[in-house]
């Protein structure tokens, strides 16, 4: 009989193998073993990683707590872990071949271990997440304790993962519903989410977080300040198209971002670019037949307004206020060194992982920018690099403000005006 029951799980791995491999495959700074129609069979009910990462989870929690990493109570063994999911899980034994256990249903086996405030914390979801359900709790538990394996990021791939119960599971369709649940879990303020990974807050940390999400939501109505804070990243390279190639040569223009000279202010002509963060200053900028004819009027610059991007704004103040609380909660008289501690690993951790998404947000608005020259709009091309595609559409229409360049070859473009008349007069000068 177990015989047959091994041949019909390693049939059954055969038969989906692909879609196997791929819910129970994790890509970890540690290897974790991908199944196999062998490992599956003798893993079953578990994919081979969930219990492989039993011990890193363990020692996660035992570390947090300040003591060694031996399971505590009356059956902590791993033996007792892995067989107490299958015993304890109501009607279990009696689900058809095809039923996986996951991380999520492990939490109960590993209660006794984990901190008293987080167990308070996970029983009070269903109470207090709005619209929660049986499936909000479990990926909290998963969320958890993926958090405690220091080598898996969990990321919405990870989490997914954390949470597949069936072979028969649909890992898209799964993914769909854990990102509305940790979304669900990030409005209540029970996570975070750091670039592509989410975290579990415990109650300090949620503390510190409250800090950041109040002083966020105010920054985010301050136009002004996101326009202040939006100059620290002029030299990402997503803005760097200043040096524009033309007819075997290279073209330096003057580059103005919202209004300041950031590069080259003794060239000419002049790039100007408009980030979104300007349209609450000033609306027209939106209007493209506005943007039409004020490049008309201007014809000594180049205008880009960037994209409008869903999640520039608040993700540049998070960003800031991430930044801005950890100093005040570092340099405060008043603030424990736990809290202080956790200021510091924001610092290490969050700070790099918002700046990033800035980084990928603002990268995105130069893809999506347009470009207004003389009348007429042009959409930006498409290019390797934000940077790249913003200077392959500069290069489109540079002919159109140099066009006798390609007649004098291997001569040097610069530019001189006259600056005592209203309206600036450049001239194109070639020098050998």
């Amino acid at each position: 009989m177990r015989r047959t029951a091994r041949s019909d799980l390693v049939r059954r791995f055969q038969e989906r193998s692909g879609t196997m491999t791929d819910l129970g495959t994790i890509h970890g700074q540690r290897q974790y073993p991908p199944p196999d129609a062998e490992s599956f069979a003798s893993f079953y009910p578990y994919l081979p990683w969930t219990v492989h990462v039993i011990p890193d989870v363990v020692k996660g929690i035992a570390h947090a707590a300040g003591r060694d990493e031996a399971l505590t109570g009356s059956n902590r063994t791993m033996i007792g872990v892995i067989q107490g999911a299958i015993i304890e899980i109501p009607g279990l034994l009696d689900e058809p071949v095809g039923r996986l256990l996951c991380l999520a249903d492990l939490y109960d086996q590993l209660a006794t271990d984990t901190p008293n405030e987080t167990k308070t914390d996970l029983g009070k979801i269903r109470a207090t997440v709005a619209e929660a359900t049986d499936l909000t709790l479990r990926v909290a538990r998963a969320l958890y304790l993926l958090g405690e394996a220091e080598y898996i990021p969990t990321t919405l791939e990870h989490m997914s993962r954390a949470l597949v119960d069936s072979i028969e599971c649909d890992l898209s369709a799964l993914q769909t519903q854990v990102r509305a649940e940790l979304e669900r879990l990030v409005a209540a303020r029970y996570a975070k989410r750091v670039g592509d990974t989410y975290i579990f807050l415990n109650t300090q940390q949620r503390g510190f977080q409250d800090k950041v999400r109040d002083r966020q939501e105010r920054i985010q109505r301050e136009s002004y300040e996101l326009i202040e804070a939006f100059k620290s990243y002029d030299n990402e390279n997503a803005l760097r198209f200043d040096k524009v190639p033309i007819a075997n040569r290279e073209k330096v223009f003057k580059l103005e971002i919202d209004g300041r000279v950031a590069y080259n202010s003794g060239e000419y002509p002049v790039l100007r670019v408009y980030s979104p963060f300007q349209h609450s200053f000033d609306p027209t900028l939106a209007d493209d037949t506005a943007m039409k004819q004020r490049s008309q009027e201007r014809n000594e610059a180049i205008l880009i307004r960037l994209g409008a991007v869903s999640g520039l704004h608040s993700t540049l103040a998070l960003a800031v206020a991430t930044e801005t609380v950890i100093n005040e909660v570092v340099a405060s008289a008043t603030a424990s060194e736990n809290e202080k501690e956790i200021a510091r690993q924001a610092r290490q951790i969050d700070l790099p992982g918002h700046r990033a998404d800035v980084r990928r947000l603002l990268g995105q608005a130069v893809r999506g920018a347009k470009v207004f020259y003389r009348g007429i709009a042009y959409d930006v091309v498409s290019g390797s690099s934000p940077s790249d595609a913003m200077r392959a559409t500069l290069t489109d229409i540079l002919p159109h403000m140099f066009p006798r360049i390609s007649d004098v070859p291997h001569l040097s473009l610069i530019h001189i005006s006259e600056p005592t008349r209203r309206t600036p007069i450049s001239y194109a000068v070639f020098c050998l």
